[in-house]
Order: structure tokens, then C-alpha cells, then sequence
């Protein structure tokens, strides 16, 4: 007697390879034309007018990043990250550090250095650099020194 599983294994490739031609040829894709009459008056969208002002939201944001989020006052120039151990030779001297409490005016921008930390304003927006944050002055810009949890960031302006 020969096993019936064989001939159940052949039908059922049969079927899925039928299935599969008549599947594949049912048709290409339909013929759809939507069509009708305009009605209405067209009209051109127009962009407001450049004499109209936007309006802008206040701005609020708190990290080492926020200096750089501001390129109309800071345009960075470089920014080095790593353990503060072996960036600690990278900071600028302590001679040119921004001594708390000032007030340093860049472009819109407004800083004003409060122990470890600094708070930028610029109009309505408010954004600070969180604990140890610490601002230098040079020739050259600024220099923002953020030390977290062993890791230092250096970002130059």
C-alpha cells in the first residue's frame, strides 16, 4: 500500500502554484477616471503679508545645549565632550572666567552668570545652563565649560 501523505503533498503544491497563476493574472490595476463638474469661485492662496508681524512663542529650554540653540547671539565653533579627567587640561584659564555676578550682552542675547549656573534670555525666551556650568571671555569669544557626573563639554563661541 503506498502512503496517502505523498499524494496530499503533491495536490496541495498543485493547488498553491493554480492558485497563485490565476492570482497573479487576474488583471492589471482598474481603470478609474473621477470626473465631474467645478463649481465655485478659484482663489490663489496667498502668503501673509511681509508688514504683518509673527508671532512667536516664548522660548524655555535648560541644558548645556542652549547657548547653541541661539546662533543669532552664539555661533559655534567647536564643542569636545569627554570624561572631566582628561579634558581638564582644554579649559581656558581661570583668568578668563566670567566671574559671578555678571552680565555678559551678546547680540539679542543677554547672560548672566549666577554661581555654577547661567541664565540666557533673548525677548520673551528664557533658557539656562544647569549646575556647573562656566563661561569664559577671550579674545577669541566664549567658552562655555558644563561638567556633569565626570563628564566635562567644552563649546567654544
Amino acid at each position: 500500500m503506498v502512503p496517502l501523505w505523498r499524494f496530499f503533498a503533491i495536490a496541495a503544491i498543485l493547488v498553491a502554484a493554480a492558485g497563485s497563476l490565476l492570482f497573479a493574472h487576474r488583471g492589471g490595476p482598474p481603470d478609474l477616471r473621477i470626473s465631474g463638474p467645478a463649481s465655485g469661485t478659484p482663489t490663489a492662496e496667498r502668503p501673509p503679508a511681509a508688514a504683518t508681524p509673527l508671532s512667536r512663542a516664548a522660548f524655555a529650554g535648560s541644558g548645556p545645549w542652549v547657548m547653541s540653540s541661539l546662533p543669532a547671539c552664539f555661533a559655534e565653533r567647536e564643542r569636545i565632550r569627554g570624561r572631566l579627567d582628561a579634558l581638564r587640561a582644554k579649559f581656558p584659564p581661570t583668568s578668563e572666567r566670567v566671574r559671578p555676578p555678571s552680565v555678559v550682552l551678546s547680540g539679542e542675547c543677554t547672560i548672566f552668570v549666577r554661581g555654577d549656573e547661567l541664565w540666557i534670555t533673548r525677548g520673551a525666551d528664557r533658557l539656562r545652563v544647569p549646575p556647573q556650568a562656566f563661561l569664559y571671555r577671550n579674545a577669541r569669544g566664549l567658552t562655555l565649560v558644563y561638567v556633569h557626573a565626570g563628564e566635562a563639554e567644552i563649546r567654544r563661541y
